[in-house]
């Protein structure tokens, strides 16, 4: 990898590094610490959307005819240092929302202007952008798992953190690779919304992109927004750095994307991914605390799953697993014999006793479900 592919992919480990720092917990910390209402919570966690959606237009018709691309995000940066700086000290609803929207007015532009940055210095964007943007994910998990290390989940000190990582990368940005203006001309409103851009509604496929796209958006939100407040709140530690599992799914996915580019195509790629995501939604869903609790088939699965010692995983007074080992008893022996009775359990019938070898035992097993 060149010098300047290095350079750009740590551009993007800061870049994603700042977001995955205040953002996944923020939530945590209005919520537990602030006492804020969840409509309370779910405005400032919708300021990126609102930033999103009217910022990029002005900031990046300005990077394209009148400031190099470089200069412009290290001034985003750095203003958003201070906003978020300050934020992180406020105790009420009304001073915090405004400066995380002003903030997130400054800060999402600079998602489009570092992708930008980087096509520009590449000769094949589709083949090299993949393993540049990576670092991006790389840096939302290093976030989350420094985060969940030191225990600043209902803290203010991500807000802190982001924001002197946002200054140190206002100071980097200036040494990236020099990224000029592409044109100059006088402004025009159509500059702001190009009437390119509208007519391309009228296609089918485009439209269907951007309606699945928007629809996609609405669970994510809710995500990334609650997850971390309700893991939090039903007692799960660590609850950032467990989150960072899924950018961790995502990071291996970036690796493949040229491979999958290839194979798959842009429409069945975007299929791919989307129902993954619903699929993660549908087990979020299915894993709920209290039904874990009430049915005893979802917390034997989950024993079995992930105990590699039995007896250091049950329960004070559970007979799901023997109290001491014979010879019968070794892990492998435990895990089958719960096999069966999960089996049994999901079924709605009744485990059987285990009389006899393991030949009769699996005739009876055999006979029991074929009732």
């Amino acid at each position: 990898m060149s010098l300047v592919k290095v350079r750009l992919a740590a551009m993007m480990f800061l870049e994603y590094f700042i977001w995955g720092a205040w953002y996944v917990t923020v939530g945590t910390w209005l919520g537990r610490t602030r006492h804020f209402t969840g409509s309370e919570i779910a405005l400032v966690g919708g300021t990126t959307a609102v930033a999103a959606i009217v910022s990029p237009f002005i900031v990046g018709w300005l990077a394209d005819r009148f400031f190099a691309t470089q200069h412009v995000i290290a001034v985003l940066h750095l203003a958003g240092a201070v906003l978020l700086w300050v934020a992180s000290s406020q105790t009420t609803f009304g001073a915090i929302y405004w400066l995380i929207l002003a903030y997130a007015c400054l800060y999402m532009p600079t998602l489009a202007l570092t992708n930008s940055l980087a096509f520009r210095q590449m000769k094949d964007p589709k083949l090299e952008f993949g393993p540049i943007r990576v670092l991006g994910t790389a840096g939302w998990i290093v976030a989350g798992l420094i985060i969940s290390h030191l225990n600043w989940e209902v803290t203010a000190f991500p807000l802190k953190l982001a924001a002197v990582c946002s200054a140190v990368f206002a100071a980097y940005a200036l040494t990236l690779p020099h990224t000029p203006p592409l044109k100059r001309d006088e402004f025009k409103a159509a500059s702001v919304i190009p009437p390119e851009a509208v007519q391309l509604l009228k296609d089918k496929s485009f439209f269907i992109f951007v309606l699945a796209s928007f629809l996609i958006c609405i669970p994510l939100q809710f995500y990334y927004v609650f997850t971390n407040l309700f893991l939090t709140e039903i007692g799960v530690s660590n609850t950032a750095g467990k989150m960072a599992m899924g950018q961790g799914s995502e990071l291996l996915c970036m690796l493949f994307i040229a491979w999958f580019f290839r194979r798959l195509g842009v429409k069945y790629m975007l299929i791919a991914g989307m129902s993954a995501w619903a699929l993660r939604y549908v087990l979020f869903a299915l894993g709920r605390l209290d039904a874990v609790s009430r049915h005893p088939a979802p917390r034997h699965l989950l024993r079995l799953l992930f105990c590699h010692r039995p007896n250091l995983c049950r329960p004070q007074g559970s007979a799901c697993l023997p109290r001491r080992r014979t010879g019968h008893d070794h892990p492998h022996h435990i895990r089958r014999r719960h096999v069966r009775r999960l089996l049994l359990i999901w079924l709605g019938r009744r485990p059987l006793r285990h009389r006899g070898g393991r030949r009769q035992r699996n005739a009876r097993l055999a006979a029991h479900l074929a009732r």
